[in-house]
């Protein structure tokens, strides 16, 4: 399984002005260096090297695996909005796409593809990368569509990268247990 993103979120999940008015701050004089500690924040979580696992802000992605395998297949970075194509190299090796009439989609948190009822996946190339599934994820297109406790994480992770801009060596790392506790819930637990 390979994943390669097609297109990035349009937005982040909290903007510079909600960072600047958590922080209770005039004027916009910090706003690009709130907006790269937004961007590390929100890359601390979101998306395939992210920690929750998940797609936070809408954003499109391509599955690759090397056959179509049982009946089922799981997409990763949840939630699951939608499937825009399911394409394969056939048998003879010509790339065929796949009607979207001849599968369903379980969109959501465990979003996955399933052949049409009484139907099964087409034969493919042995071969890798033989079947591409392009899809959307995440929890919509506006900030406020990422569920709140997120939204506040990333406020608060904001905040500590502000007011803690040094390196901090003194006793052991400890994180924050608000961040956490926020974030807990929506952690992706892989067996």
């Amino acid at each position: 399984m390979r994943l390669r993103q097609i297109s990035p979120p349009s937005a982040t999940p909290i903007t510079v002005g909600e960072a600047r008015d958590h922080l209770e701050l005039f004027g916009s004089g910090h706003d690009s260096k709130l907006a790269g500690m937004i961007a590390g924040a929100v890359s601390h979580l979101d998306g395939v090297t992210g920690v929750l696992g998940r797609a936070l802000v809408e954003q499109e992605w391509e599955l690759s695996l090397d056959s179509f395998g049982g009946a089922a297949i799981s997409l990763p970075l949840p939630p699951l909005k939608a499937v825009t194509s399911v394409t394969y190299i056939d048998p003879a090796g010509a790339e065929q796409t796949l009607s979207s009439s001849a599968y369903k989609v379980d969109a959501g948190e465990n979003g996955r593809l399933l052949p049409a009822f009484g139907t099964t996946w087409p034969s493919t190339r042995a071969e890798s990368g033989a079947v591409r599934v392009r899809f959307t994820a995440g929890y919509g297109t506006a900030p406020a569509d990422v569920p709140a406790a997120i939204r506040s994480a990333l406020l608060l992770m904001v905040g500590d990268l502000f007011e803690n801009r040094e390196a901090q060596t003194a006793g052991p790392l400890i994180g924050n247990p608000t961040v956490d506790n926020l974030l807990f819930p929506f952690r992706k637990v892989f067996p």
